[in-house]
């Protein structure tokens, strides 16, 4: 596999195990660094929960555009890259003065994570010339598949698991890892990474 392809399987493992791990896992985390009110619903339409459901799968499309961000870097095309984030940042200021006023810090969620869906596809388009990357598709799938898979043992642990806070989490991060990335080495193997 050429570089370019083991950075990509890197970053999408870490990608969609971060997002699914922490939408299933929201309500855990939240509660490990605040009080109830930021879970549920009392005097605000939207709670924390709300708006990490959305933010985490910014990490995913993060991660997966820091590899053609840093190839543009790489091939000195910065200049391309100064005009997407320029379209990026203005994209998301007009987002979130049309959206933040409707519907709060939630609008503001779903802004950025169009906004790195934006950036993901537009620093691919940007790289096209640089190298080839076909996205692999049967990793991509598999992974993919390997998250929701984890994440639904994950959500079905939380509803028969009954302990503090952070016991939950350990139980939980063993489940999802074991599910997750073990189903993901069973498939591929040694050319898991490699």
């Amino acid at each position: 596999l050429s570089y370019i392809a083991i950075a990509y399987r890197i970053l999408l493992v870490f990608g969609v195990g971060i997002a699914t791990f922490l939408f299933v896992n929201g309500r855990e985390v939240i509660a490990l660094m605040a009080n109830r009110e930021y879970i549920e619903h009392t005097k605000y339409v939207y709670t924390s929960l709300d708006a990490m459901q959305i933010v985490v799968f910014i990490f995913l499309f993060y991660f997966l555009s820091s590899l053609f961000t840093y190839l543009l870097i790489a091939s000195g095309e910065q200049k391309k890259l100064l005009r997407i984030n320029l379209i990026i940042t203005i994209a998301n200021l007009v987002g979130n003065l049309a959206l933040i006023p409707l519907y709060s810090f939630v609008g503001s969620a779903w802004v950025t994570l169009a906004c790195q869906i934006i950036l993901l596809v537009s620093t691919y388009r940007a790289t096209r010339h640089i190298a080839r990357f076909d996205y692999l598709p049967g990793f991509t799938a598999t992974t993919i598949v390997f998250g929701i898979l984890a994440g639904l043992a994950n959500f079905l642990l939380l509803g028969y698991i009954h302990t503090g806070t952070v016991v939950t989490l350990i139980a939980s991060s063993a489940l999802f890892g074991l599910v997750y990335l073990g189903g993901i080495g069973a498939v591929f193997g040694r050319d898991y990474i490699s």
